[in-house]
């Protein structure tokens, strides 16, 4: 093999890394929100709805009685609850280029505030500016223009990123040059917030509009997704899913993201020394398995940390690295063994300190069982 021929392979490794690296970046979102749904979420049922039969609800005045006494406020929370686990599955489920799109339209709606930020200091430095108008010098053009073209080159932006072909849709975009446009046409001062809000009212829809012409795409290939996966068996088509997605990848960086921050907020919010490292590190790894998916997710990384471990002794020692694949299909088999075990015995419902002194237990086991295999090795 000469040295082009290395080159090559290494640049070929180095960009299949990165695209890798890349991808259970842009999926991490997904089970992070899921995460916050699952702490935050909003589940209640009275045990007075199940004592009353199927016919009542069809009465008329139970349906007013219902309409009546509901909560729409709570309603909509729930409804905006929900919504967030459709986010996350969405972060899991759609093809990598699709979800690089979203994340340009999510880039677009900031892109949308700075324009509304800008329009609201434009329509605030006229209020405080001077009330009469006369546009009869380039001088008393340099601000209005400077708004525009700032609003301009957002729009531009904006365009590129979602791949905007239509000429009504580009026009759409620039919303917020309707202050600009009525300030330079002598709107009055006091009533120039009436067009900033016009401009908000008018963005507003836009975005919903896009929205419901888009979402039944992104929809429609999450079912192009599951439909493809169900044609298989579905426990293949699950551990096709699974390491296709890289769900493993995306589990562990999660909860290391998890752990780090609660780390972060021990030693910089609580101001807790280096001193107390045990302590933080069980206390942080205890508040970052509230949830079914981050006990999976700690399992998983504790799979992980222990056959690089044996990795390792195995190149201490000099061993042979031809049972990988035994290692890595026991790592997953033991990590769901060791998630369905914790959430059998309610580790999820216990309080903080007592998930932390039996997560201790635990790795106390993992590390005496480490040095074993180590030993064996040896």
């Amino acid at each position: 093999m000469d040295v082009g021929q290395a080159m090559e392979i290494f640049s070929v490794r180095v960009r299949i890394i990165f695209l890798r690296c890349m991808e259970v970046a842009l999926r991490l979102p997904g089970p992070l929100l899921f995460e916050l749904w699952w702490r935050n979420r909003i589940i209640h049922f009275t045990p007075d709805i199940f004592k009353q039969s199927f016919s009542s609800y069809l009465e008329m005045d139970q349906i007013i009685e219902f309409i009546q006494t509901r909560n729409f406020d709570r309603t909509g929370a729930q409804i905006l609850s929900y919504t967030v686990v459709l986010i996350s599955i969405m972060f899991f489920l759609l093809p990598l280029y699709k979800l690089v799109q979203v994340y340009f339209h999510i880039f677009s709606l900031l892109l949308f505030s700075v324009s509304h930020y800008l329009s609201a200091r434009y329509v605030q430095l006229e209020q405080n500016g001077d009330p009469d108008l006369k546009l009869d010098d380039f001088t008393k053009l340099e601000r209005h223009g400077f708004h525009i073209l700032a609003q301009l080159v957002l729009c531009v932006v904006q365009s590129c990123l979602l791949n905007l072909e239509s000429d009504i849709a580009r026009v759409t975009l620039a919303v917020f040059l309707i202050p600009i446009i009525a300030r330079m046409c002598a709107m009055p001062i006091d009533r120039l917030i009436i067009a900033h809000n016009v401009a908000c009212s008018l963005a507003v829809l836009v975005i919903c509009i896009y929205v419901l012409n888009k979402a039944p795409v992104l929809l429609l290939s999450i079912r192009h997704s599951m439909r493809y996966f169900k044609t298989i068996v579905i426990l293949r088509g699950a551990a096709i899913l699974w390491h296709r997605l890289r769900l493993a990848e995306i589990l562990i960086s999660a909860w290391l993201t998890m752990f780090s921050a609660r780390v972060y907020v021990h030693l910089a919010g609580k101001g807790r020394g280096f001193d107390e490292i045990g302590a933080i590190f069980l206390a942080s790894v205890a508040e970052s398995t509230n949830t079914p998916l981050s006990l999976l997710a700690l399992a998983l990384t504790v799979s992980c940390f222990c056959k690089q471990i044996l990795t390792i002794a195995e190149c201490i020692v000099g061993g042979q690295r031809g049972h990988r694949h035994v290692l890595a299909n026991g790592g997953y088999t033991g990590a769901l063994t060791v998630a369905l075990l914790c959430a059998q015995i309610g580790l999820l419902g216990m309080q903080t300190e007592q998930k932390a002194f039996l997560l201790g237990l635990v790795f106390f086991i993992g590390e005496y069982l480490v040095h074993y295999i180590y030993y064996l090795y040896l």
